[in-house]
């Protein structure tokens, strides 16, 4: 009897030695964990914080997992991490504010505004555990930090552009409108302006891009908006020059090519050229000169995207089409040939090529051409058949 008292006694003095062992060990791969993090070493910091995770359940360390999980793109595991963390501890608003910007970037703005209201509801992320590495959605800006001294502006920015993919867009602007009342950042007006531009309400839409260049002169993303309204709009030349406006000048140029602004859309090509001699800005530039009818400047911008990329083999049948034009036939069949044995599978080559011949007095061969397309489904290859081929 005595000697199972004692080991009774060895047991209940034995396990909260063992159980705050585990606590210590558990607190030190979280701190490493943390320290990997912060070095970017992803994969130690996951090791750790699992090893810790195993040992002992709080929500920091699933926090950390979830924060971890993120910045190596695994977001649905972020995710899962965050609300292991609010399971165990409902009041974690950092877990909470991560969590509803995942899900206002995969497409569900109805769980992201509920989220986000909850944090505004309780008056903000009210403290801070660590430091929040924000990423521009829109790839403008990269990666910056965020403080708690800009994160309750960010939640109403942020439930804005929720609103706004519910199409909600009073909403959203009632809470760019407080975004910008509590904290004047260019991408609260950009947010507020793109609402307004929803509602077609262009002229307020103009205002607010206005108001984010005067915050910031080099914000792309008002430029682009701007420009898209008020075509006439000069873009400064610092900003043209910058090889990081280049996405942004071929999207305009295309609004320009859409909207048959042919000369603007010129403007914006050749200043990507200028930056970066990219094999398809040639190529679209190429194709408005044939809009223009300078057919000699288009075959020269399809050649040149040719150079710098010899598998640019829809070229051919795009000089083809200059010297169609240009009613050189003999020569617009040549380069429809070309392309051809590269890529038979094009109807409507084999259809200009099979007109080039026509107008050759070639009806052999226009016919060939012609019977060639319409197996591809060309309607209008049938119609000339009937004409030329019986």
């Amino acid at each position: 009897m005595k000697r199972l008292t004692l080991l009774l006694v060895i047991l209940f003095v034995a396990m909260p030695a063992y159980t705050q062992s585990r606590l210590q060990q558990a607190d030190t791969l979280y701190k490493e964990a943390l320290q990997q993090y912060r070095k970017r070493d992803l994969t130690s910091a996951l090791t750790q914080i699992e090893k810790a995770l195993s040992l002992v359940q709080k929500a920091e360390y699933h926090y950390l997992n979830g924060m971890i999980f993120e910045s190596m793109n695994k977001d649905l595991r972020a995710v899962s991490s965050y609300e292991a963390a609010l399971k165990l501890d409902p009041q974690f608003d950092e877990a909470l504010f991560q969590k509803s910007l995942i899900y206002l970037n995969y497409g569900d703005p109805n769980q992201a505004v509920k989220d986000l209201t909850t944090l505004i509801d309780r008056g903000g992320v009210r403290t801070t555990r660590g430091v929040y590495f924000e990423t521009d959605r829109h790839g403008q800006r990269g990666t910056s930090i965020t403080t708690l001294a800009t994160l309750k502006s960010k939640l109403y920015y942020y439930r804005g552009q929720a609103h706004s993919e519910q199409e909600n867009y009073e909403s959203a602007i009632d809470d760019f409108n407080s975004a910008i009342t509590h904290d004047s950042i260019s991408e609260y007006f950009v947010g507020r302006g793109l609402a307004y531009q929803k509602m077609k309400n262009e002229q307020l839409a103009i205002n607010d891009y206005k108001r984010a260049i005067l915050l910031d002169s080099t914000d792309q993303i008002a430029w682009y908006n701007l420009a898209l309204i008020f075509p006439e709009v000069e873009l400064p030349n610092e900003l043209l020059v910058d090889n990081t406006f280049g996405p942004t000048l071929s999207l305009l140029a295309s609004e320009a090519i859409t909207d048959e602004r042919h000369d603007s859309a010129i403007k914006y090509l050749t200043q990507a050229i200028a930056n970066e001699e990219e094999p398809l800005h040639y190529i679209n530039r190429g194709r408005v000169y044939i809009k223009l009818e300078e057919f000699e400047r288009a075959r020269s911008d399809f050649q040149s995207a040719r150079k710098i990329d010899p598998t640019r083999f829809e070229c051919f049948y795009l000089i083809g089409n200059a010297y169609f034009y240009e009613k050189n036939f003999g020569l617009a069949v040549s380069y429809y040939n070309q392309y051809l044995t590269v890529n038979p599978k094009n109807a409507m080559v084999w259809y200009n090529g099979a007109m080039s011949y026509l107008e050759l007095e070639q009806e052999m061969d226009a016919c060939h051409f012609l019977n060639q397309a319409n197996n591809l489904g060309m309607v209008q290859a049938r119609e000339m058949i009937n004409q030329h081929c019986r």
